[in-house]
């Protein structure tokens, strides 16, 4: 039997504790951690997104630079991470990544970039629909910024291999799928 818990209450810096029955799916920078064996799924691909309304509000963004004085919109629990990373990779040091507007969960932040609150920086994967249907748009191009690593974490003395190893199975079959559908975006979009 599978059973499927989630929990928001980890966060990126967290150790993980797993039972040996258990496989944990842990969004993180760097798991500095030895306790667990430890899979790389995927890295996110970090990209600036806008809503058409808000560029048309407050003014055009083609550069970095632009950013400088818009409002920044964070998912509360990973706190600012999303735009530390990126403007750390981009080498904006002009934009305050302190500021903005912060939301429980990044369905929420996605919904309020889509109407126009402000700029949101997130991973393709999520933002797909969004793309696609034109509720958001990346303003400009930029070398594409590796955010945080999902990884999948599990006892190294676990008694449940051949169940493991089939749920594996079928999550990396489901992960190259969703690869497969973010290329064509990417190349749609002439990223």
């Amino acid at each position: 039997d599978l059973h499927i818990e989630t929990t928001w209450l980890r966060t990126i810096r967290d150790k993980v504790q797993a039972q040996s029955n258990e496989l944990v799916i842990h969004a993180c920078i760097d798991y500095p951690y030895d306790n667990l064996h430890s899979e790389l799924l995927r890295k996110e691909a970090l990209f600036v997104m806008v809503s058409p309304d808000y560029i048309a509000r407050y003014g055009s963004i083609e550069q970095p630079e632009d950013l400088v004085g818009k409002t920044l919109i964070h998912t509360r629990l990973d706190g600012h991470i999303h735009w530390e990373v990126w403007t750390d990779a981009i080498g904006l040091t002009a934009l305050d990544t302190n500021v903005g507007y912060e939301f429980e969960t990044l369905d929420m932040a996605l919904s309020a970039a889509e109407n126009g609150i402000g700029v949101l920086v997130c991973d393709l994967f999520y933002a797909m629909q969004s793309l696609e249907n034109n509720r958001l748009i990346i303003p400009f191009d930029v070398p594409k910024v590796m955010g945080l690593s999902y990884l999948l974490l599990s006892d190294p003395l676990c008694n449940y291999q051949r169940a493991q190893s089939q749920y594996r199975d079928w999550l990396q079959v489901q992960i190259d799928e969703e690869n497969r559908q973010m290329d064509l975006l990417q190349l749609k979009l002439g990223l």
